[in-house]
């Protein structure tokens, strides 16, 4: 929808530009066209994202009055309250506090409208009755196609029913049934791996001293590998191996594929604000690892599909019937159906590789980590186990049937509760394909509504037992095994329901029962520290416990060697960047070496290193060291913590005045050649100066003052103590003013770029330079994003140094285009020159209206126009001029200077160039 009205937008003003360079060339913004199309386009988006982000909401939306929560940001809605918290958390809150009669209406960033469905009514006409008219936001498509393909999980409408409709046959029961045996044995394969490490780690101790033995393994790392088996025997009849070699190739990659980083939050926040295509091509770690593990899984399956293939035909020659031959996993059964494609098959078996083990496995995380918690649940569950006719784990030659399984309500019970209470996925996210109504509620096209999976299993409404407390025995009893007591089928919410609910659900159940089974027979779990209650969370799609994945921890948390290879990088190139332009500017200057902006970038060259010896002085502190959940500091780090405090305060100063330095030699810049006799440009110059000089001094007066006249406050250890440093106000005050003044400067030269005559190479040039200071707005908003986050402050010190190094080379780099421009023929005389033609103006008192320089180049090229001819039409204008000139001939670019504009006020003059 985005994306068709912007190519609606650009169409329509390509058209505009045409007819008025037809009709009506005199009201022309630009003589280009494309020019002319551009700014039209660019002005018709920015006033429809005004329009849809600070009035459509709140004045025009039919969904306004819908009930919401209060305390909204004015920008950010409430979009830095949901991605501080784990998926679903801010959802649920809301479902408890706010009264509704199905719809609660929420804003994300910039504004955009979300509707969230809370009521059993609502729920079954968003994912049953209505289902194909809400559909996954295209965004979200294309990120999640890159590891799981265009399977059934992503696609829509017609295409989904038909590949539903062929693929049901691989989850039927009577197949899964026939599977149980296959989970007992991954199951008891899994164990017995984990008794060989535990052995391993016991001098070599085996048997039953193995049971005495207390061993930390990585619980999420053997669930994965044993699920990652599973889905094998499921999606292609056989097992990977995955279990017995943890290097496996194909393990390896889905844990890089689904390892959360600092780069995966930034790409996906990215993925809302940009298009798809431009994330993709950022040339980031995140980007390259993830293309090239897609390559190796496409690869893989397609490997896979042909030795299926070869399969079947030989077992035809054998008079084989095509099921028998294939079976009936799911690479069989979907080529048995011939509807589809070879690459569509690949897409399947991407999608059930990848969906099917992992929210299984994080399913398991959350089993074992309730096992701990709760010790009472672990040996009722463990009681009847042994009462069972199970075989013993580790017995190899033992065998299990569904019966077995199936006829043990408490480990039933245990199950379900977990999936409720920790559901895996907790939230799906749909757009509205076209206008609909849900709940009596009118929802336009596009609007995004949230189904809060997590939130209405623990909503209380919906359950007549406490759904917030953790009770297996809530399924136990006549008429509730399957129920739990709920009061609708929709009050939970796990596998979702209706057409677009998980194909794989009873495939997950029995596969989560069989390894839950095993591993309560296997070993009895206690918690490491017997204290933790409510362990962290991840965000994002599935939900899992931070630390029970410890690849995914040591990628999330930078380490301090790594944050000083990254800042010295950055500072050193830097700090090239400004020694080259101060080198460029005595080389081409005789008599005035360093003008007022070189004086400003260095300043914010030296706050860069102030900065720098911070984080350099805060490392070799023990600052940047990664303190696991529920260590204790050391005796040290409490010694320290005053002088990290002072080091934090120094620090933050050195950010937020080095910040403002470049600013001000941009403005320095603009003063120089932006003359007086543009009053209305001049004016906004002057009003954009005191803007950004008053939020200089208030951000050094927040870090100052907020908590009280006495800095020392800042790095006080007393109780209640403040800091500024420590406010998440200072926070976005101090960010919202260095934001706003950011664009303040980045738009306020775009009046004079419309009197500017450019070719190709200084339009390509003056993009590159606009597209840098776009990227010093986007390093600010991520290190906002990572600071509201809240939870990985290394990567913080990554961002703030970036974008200080941003900001410097983003002004340091047009002086330094000389170093690439070609010597050409020119007059030492006060000779202005084009393509070789010299054009001599001269003022009515014997001086060169022009002097030497290029005005591409910012200030430090020395653009100094004292006087320039010209009337209503010429940006200069001065009465103490008198022309002598000669013609340039149409359809001279301007010459290596650079800048022309056009003259109508003389005779026998086209173009002059400066």
């Amino acid at each position: 929808m985005v994306v068709a009205v912007k190519r609606a937008v650009l169409l329509a003003s390509a058209a505009i530009s045409f007819s008025l360079k037809r009709f009506a060339p005199e009201r022309l913004i630009h003589e280009s066209l494309w020019q002319t199309s551009a700014a039209i386009f660019f002005s018709v988006i920015a006033v429809r994202f005004f329009w849809a982000s600070f009035i459509y909401p709140f004045y025009f939306s039919p969904l306004r009055h819908l009930p919401q929560p209060k305390q909204t940001s004015l920008l950010f809605g409430q979009f830095l309250k949901i991605i501080k918290e784990p998926t679903g958390v801010p959802q649920r809150e809301w479902m408890e506090e706010i009264k509704n009669d199905g719809l609660i209406y929420y804003r994300g960033l910039f504004n955009m409208e979300r509707v969230m469905v809370t009521t059993p009514k609502a729920l079954s006409e968003a994912v049953t009755l209505k289902s194909y008219d809400l559909i996954k936001p295209p965004t979200l498509i294309k990120g999640l196609a890159r590891i799981l393909g265009y399977g059934i999980l992503l696609t829509e409408g017609q295409e989904h029913k038909v590949q539903r409709k062929n693929l049901t046959p691989a989850f039927s029961y009577r197949h899964i049934k026939d599977l149980y045996p296959v989970f007992w044995d991954q199951s008891r394969d899994m164990i017995l791996g984990i008794d060989k490490e535990i052995a391993s780690k016991a001098d070599g101790k085996i048997g039953a001293d193995v049971e005495k033995v207390e061993h930390e393994i990585n619980v999420d790392g053997w669930t994965s590998r044993a699920t990652l088996d599973i889905i094998g025997v499921a999606t292609i009849g056989k097992s990977f191996g995955a279990i017995e070699d943890p290097n496996s190739k194909l393990y390896q990659t889905y844990q890089t594929l689904f390892k959360q980083d600092w780069q995966t939050q930034l790409v996906g926040f990215l993925n809302v604000i940009l298009p798809f295509w431009f994330i993709r091509a950022l040339p980031i770690p995140r980007n390259i690892k993830v293309e090239k593990e897609r390559l190796y899984l496409s690869k893989i399956c397609f490997e896979m599909l042909a030795d299926k293939r070869a399969k079947i035909s030989a077992a035809k020659q054998n008079n084989v019937s095509d099921e028998t031959a294939g079976g009936v996993d799911i690479l069989s059964v979907a080529m048995q159906s011939g509807a589809f494609t070879d690459n569509q098959i690949v897409d399947q078996l991407l999608t059930f590789l990848a969906a099917g083990h992992e929210t299984t496995a994080t399913a398991m995380t959350w089993a074992v980590y309730t096992l701990g918690k709760f010790p009472e649940v672990q040996q009722k569950l463990r009681d009847e186990l042994r009462a069972s006719d199970l075989p013993d784990i580790r017995d190899t030659s033992g065998h299990i049937t569904a019966e077995q399984i199936e006829q043990l309500p408490y480990l039933h019970a245990v199950t379900n509760e977990v999936l409720r209470f920790y559901s895996p996925v907790p939230a799906t996210i749909r757009i509205a394909a076209k206008d609909v109504v849900l709940s009596g509620q009118l929802i336009p096209e596009g609007t995004m509504v949230f189904t809060p999976l997590i939130a209405a299993n623990h909503n209380s409404s919906m359950w007549t037992e406490d759904p917030k407390v953790f009770n297996p025995d809530r399924w136990m009893g006549p008429g509730r095994a399957n129920t739990g007591g709920a009061e609708s089928n929709y009050s939970n919410m796990t596998f979702s329901h209706g057409p677009r609910g998980c194909i794989g659900a009873s495939f997950a159940k029995a596969e989560f029962a069989s390894l839950l089974a095993a591993w309560v027979l296997g070993f009895e779990t206690t918690l490491i520290d017997r204290d933790m209650k409510d362990p962290d969370v991840t965000g994002g799609i599935i939900r899992r416990i931070k630390g029970a994945n410890a690849l995914a921890d040591m990628g999330y948390n930078i380490s301090g060697e790594a944050v000083m290879a990254i800042e010295w990088t950055l500072f050193a190139l830097a700090y090239c960047i400004v020694g080259l332009r101060i080198g460029v500017r005595i080389a081409r200057r005789q008599q005035k070496h360093v003008i007022i902006s070189d004086c400003l970038l260095i300043a914010s060259a030296l706050d860069c290193l102030g900065l720098i010896i911070c984080d350099t002085w805060t490392y070799s502190l023990g600052g940047m060291r990664y303190i696991p959940q529920g260590e204790a500091l050391s005796a040290a780090d409490m010694k320290n913590e005053v002088i990290l405090d002072k080091i934090s305060f120094a620090s933050n100063y050195f950010y937020d005045t080095g910040m403002y330095w470049p600013k001000a030699a941009l403005i320095a810049l603009y003063f120089k050649i932006i003359p007086s006799t543009m009053p209305r440009l001049r004016t906004s110059l002057y009003v954009v100066t005191g803007f950004v000089v008053a939020c200089a001094i208030t951000t050094c007066l927040l870090d100052t003052l907020w908590c009280a006249p006495n800095i020392a406050s800042n790095w006080s250890l007393e109780e209640g103590a403040c800091s500024a440093f420590n406010s998440l106000l200072v926070l976005q005050i101090d960010w919202a003013m260095n934001c706003f003044s950011d664009v303040a400067i980045f738009v306020l030269p775009f009046p004079l770029l419309r009197h500017l005559h450019l070719n190709r190479n200084q339009i390509y040039g003056l993009l590159l330079t606009f597209t840098l200071g776009l990227a010093t707005i986007a390093v600010n908003l991520a290190r906002f994003i990572t600071i509201q986050t809240g939870n990985n402050w290394n990567a913080v010190f990554i961002w703030s140094m970036a974008e200080m190094a941003v900001a410097i080379i983003v002004v340091s780099l047009p002086a330094l285009k000389t170093l690439l421009r070609r010597k050409s023929k020119t007059s030492t005389t006060s000779k202005s020159y084009l393509d070789g033609q010299h054009y001599m103006v001269t003022a009515s008192r014997g001086r060169s209206v022009f002097a030497r320089g290029d005005p591409l180049d910012d200030e430090g090229s020395d653009v100094e126009l004292n006087r320039v001819m010209g009337k209503r039409d010429v940006i200069y204008k001065t009465k103490e001029v008198s022309v002598d000139s000669r013609p340039i001939e149409d359809g001279d670019d301007g010459g290596p200077l650079g800048l022309a504009w056009t003259n109508n006020g003389y005779d026998g003059v086209g173009k002059a160039g400066v």
